[in-house]
């Protein structure tokens, strides 16, 4: 399953704008076409979104559903610089400026954003959105969060998010800034730490940001206690990226979150189109439905061991000292390799027998699994990093019941597929436009 199934190939929408009859202020048309990436044929389809800029004149307290979808569109266009300027032209920005990592070699930090304003007699809006598809590297900075505070990679990205902000809006001294900031995946918890901290500095007054995010994982402090009126995250609570990091290691979501999730999902994607199928639920025992399941997984994954011999996750400071290094660097090493090592290596996995995975959890088991496709595919990697961050996991896994018992369950695992499908854009979109 590539980039863990979380790569998202989406094409671009269609503009049409036209007026509608209305009261003081009429409403255009802004057409999202969108094209499935998680069914076995792709599927386009299209959300007309009834909106008005004069929208950003109404409380920013206030969710906003038309914002949101428009917010949802720019998210679908952040990896592509033609489809952003061709968005915001149509909506009616411009003064659009790209941020450097859009033309700069990827690295674990890198943040591509885009920014772009629009004046009123009133105020100039500034639109910012952050791209959260189609990366490779900055995957590693996901899984590194540091002892405390914010979560460290997620909070180095907003730095750089946060410096082009304040360059970008210098020159609006004359009247009152309004922020449009959006996020989806990694760069909504982006988004959600930029937001408080220009709240925070009185860089952007609470009522003039629109802070919008999709699918956004847990990246705050929870010793920040604010209440932020004017951030909105919108996620399917069935999406196993909107519940890490855990709770249990002090981190959060800022400000209020909009659940799109309903047991009528697959009926809904259906009613779009009866070929938009996603992997069906199965009934299990041990909870109720995904977003139990996946807090089975992560109480799972972060069991404190009673031999002290043995390193756990059950703390933040355990998962700082002890395995932020491996995991980081495996996945970074993973979301990098060729289509073809990939596939030889979900291949392999695959084809094992059940009795065959304990294999993989003895000492040198997965490192003796994975060298040789590595090296056979010309690979570039850390040997010594590879048997050290495999071992550390595996003697984790090894010792782990609950962690063992979940990967032996075939309903677990079938149902942990639906929610990495629940994490995808085009999903969001279909339950969004019905909210």
């Amino acid at each position: 399953m590539k980039k863990l199934a979380l790569l998202l190939a989406l094409t671009s929408a269609m503009i049409v704008s036209c007026s509608q009859g209305g009261n003081t202020k009429p409403k255009s048309t802004y057409r999202i076409d969108c094209t499935t990436s998680i069914t076995e044929v792709p599927i386009e389809y299209y959300v007309d979104v009834q909106y008005s800029l004069s929208d950003f004149d109404k409380s920013s307290f206030t969710f906003n559903k038309s914002i949101a979808l428009l917010s949802l569109a720019a998210s679908l266009k952040a990896n592509d610089k033609t489809q952003l300027q061709t968005f915001y032209t149509a909506i009616g920005f411009s003064g659009i400026v790209y941020s450097a990592d859009y033309d700069l070699p990827d690295d674990k930090d890198a943040v591509k954003f885009t920014m772009a304003h629009y004046e009123t007699s009133k105020y100039h809006l500034v639109s910012v959105v952050a791209n959260g598809t189609s990366y490779e590297k900055p995957w590693e900075s996901n899984f590194i969060i540091g002892a405390e505070g914010d979560a460290t990679g997620f909070a180095t990205g907003a730095e750089k998010v946060l410096a082009g902000i304040r360059n970008y809006i210098a020159p609006f001294s004359d009247k009152q800034v309004k922020l449009w900031l959006i996020g989806y995946s990694r760069t909504g918890a982006i988004a959600d730490i930029a937001a408080y901290r220009l709240i925070d500095d009185n860089t952007i007054k609470e009522e003039n940001m629109f802070a919008y995010t999709f699918e956004a994982p847990q990246a705050v402090s929870s010793t920040n206690t604010k209440e932020y009126k004017s951030i909105f995250n919108i996620l399917n609570s069935g999406d196993l990226v909107t519940h890490v990091a855990p709770s249990k290691y002090g981190l959060k979501r800022i400000g209020k979150d909009i659940d799109l999730y309903s047991k009528n999902i697959d009926k809904y994607l259906k009613q779009v189109d009866n070929r938009f199928r996603i992997t069906s639920y199965k009934q299990d025992s041990s909870y109720a439905n995904e977003s139990e399941m996946v807090e089975l997984l992560l109480n799972a994954m972060s069991k404190k061991m009673s031999d002290p011999s043995i390193h756990d996750m059950s703390t933040r400071e355990n998962y700082y000292q002890f395995f932020e290094g491996n995991v980081s660097f495996l996945i970074g090493l993973f979301m990098t390799l060729k289509s073809s090592t990939v596939k030889q290596i979900t291949t392999a996995l695959s084809n094992m027998q059940t009795y065959e995975y304990i294999y993989l959890l003895q000492e040198d088991g997965m490192y003796k699994f994975l060298k040789p496709i590595l090296d056979n595919n010309s690979e570039v990697y850390d040997d010594a990093k590879l048997k050290e961050s495999t071992n550390t996991l595996a003697t984790l896994a090894a010792n782990n019941a609950e962690l063992l018992s979940f990967a032996m369950n075939a309903s677990s695992r079938n149902n942990l597929q639906r929610s990495i499908s629940f994490h995808y854009l085009e999903v969001g979109l279909v339950l969004l436009n019905r909210y």
